[in-house]
């Protein structure tokens, strides 16, 4: 099923250093509406294995995982596809990637909240469902050799389709699960990898806020962050250039000063292991070769960062960066060429903005956050403001 139908329900905190290559633009995971009277236009995207290549994977879940569980909800889910489409139509990338939100918001968040239970039933012949009525979606489980649960299928409309399970993780409490599944049975999108996370025992809570002119993932003055006064721990994973390796220690230090006692990023350069993007336990920033992340050919994607939040205490509780080459390449742009330099240092530091929380800042005031590639890579006032705001008592 690719799970389609439900990505417009549970779209993550997920952001994209989109750039036209007339100007230059920071965009976030949204996409032009479909135009009827341009034609599709189809691209090959690559191998989206290519974002776990080297990973250590976990493709079972223990048998006794579930035997507290009834329910489980959606809460993000964020897919990678072989094929990717686009059309020949004008884009207008602040209005499409916009912090601000709708008032329709509500009660969409309303509907998804029912829509997004999936039940957790266990069936006579020892499989496992998670399934959700309201949207006709499921998975099926059943158990190995070993007496570990593996997927079988995906369930959409009736129809079952065979998935393979690559890496299961939760966190130390169960609060939270994610799965990471591949699937490869749609020919419009050939293979796709699909990381899904879901939330046990979680309840909604309303955020705190802060002044509206601080564009934050979670909406304008919608404070979600990771827990204060703690470590963020961020592993390089995969192999990465020593210019990029020192740009990333830049961009740590860059923030830890703008974060003061509030939180201090560790980047480690060398983990003993790397686990996939999906994984709860592990944040990880890697540079990914031979995939796209933006099949218009107009435009680049240089970064894409990955939060996902927990809706009871606002904290992030994952969070995994791409600096994405093959995106430089099509742009022209050789990554490790001094020439450009300041752009790989802007992208660094934009995409951990957005791993501590800030999103884009298109209104006005300068910003790393925004969208000038002539800056210097820097924080700016604004910046130093709006990350002050978020992590305030």
């Amino acid at each position: 099923m690719n799970l389609r139908q439900i990505i417009k329900y549970a779209a993550g905190s997920c952001s994209f250093l989109l750039v036209p290559f007339s100007l230059l633009f920071f965009a976030a995971c949204s996409a032009p509406k479909p135009n009827k009277t341009s034609p599709i236009i189809r691209v090959a995207m690559g191998d989206p294995q290519k974002l776990i290549e080297g990973a250590t994977l976990t493709p079972e879940i223990p048998a006794d995982f579930f035997d507290d569980i009834s329910e489980l909800q959606l809460v993000n889910i964020v897919s990678f596809d072989e094929k990717g489409e686009y059309q020949l139509i004008k884009r207008n990338l602040e209005q499409e990637n916009s912090a601000s939100k709708g008032p329709g918001d509500a009660v969409d968040e309303a509907m998804a909240e029912n829509l997004l239970k999936f039940s957790v039933e266990r069936e006579a012949d020892d499989s496992l469902i998670m399934n959700s009525d309201a949207l006709g979606a499921g998975l099926v489980f059943s158990k190995n050799s070993a007496a570990q649960f593996t997927l079988t299928s995906t369930i959409s409309e009736n129809r079952q389709d065979p998935a393979k399970l690559l890496h299961f993780s939760a966190t130390a409490d169960k609060r939270f699960i994610s799965l990471l599944i591949y699937e490869n049975h749609d020919p419009k999108i050939g293979a796709s990898v699909t990381a899904i996370y879901f939330s046990n025992k979680i309840k909604k809570t309303p955020a705190a806020t802060t002044d509206s002119q601080y564009y934050f993932l979670n909406g304008p003055g919608v404070k979600y962050r990771w827990a204060q006064n703690k470590t963020l721990d961020l592993d390089i994973c995969g192999s990465a250039p020593d210019p990029f390796t020192n740009d990333v220690l830049l961009a740590q230090n860059t923030w830890n000063n703008a974060l003061k006692t509030k939180l201090k990023i560790n980047v480690n350069k060398t983990p003993k292991e790397t686990r996939p993007f999906s994984d709860l336990n592990q944040r990880c920033l890697s540079v990914i070769d031979g995939y796209l992340s933006e099949p218009d050919p107009r435009a680049a994607s240089f970064g894409m960062t990955l939060n996902v939040s927990d809706d009871e205490k606002h904290e992030f509780i994952d969070g995994d960066i791409f600096i994405m080459a093959s995106e430089f390449k099509k742009a022209n742009v050789d990554m490790m060429n001094p020439a450009y330099d300041q752009t790989r240092k802007i992208t660094v530091l934009h995409e951990m903005g957005h791993l501590l929380g800030l999103d884009h800042q298109f209104d006005g005031p300068v910003s790393i956050m925004g969208y000038d590639f002539s800056l210097t890579p820097m924080l700016y006032d604004y910046d130093q403001a709006a990350i002050s705001a978020l992590y305030a008592d």
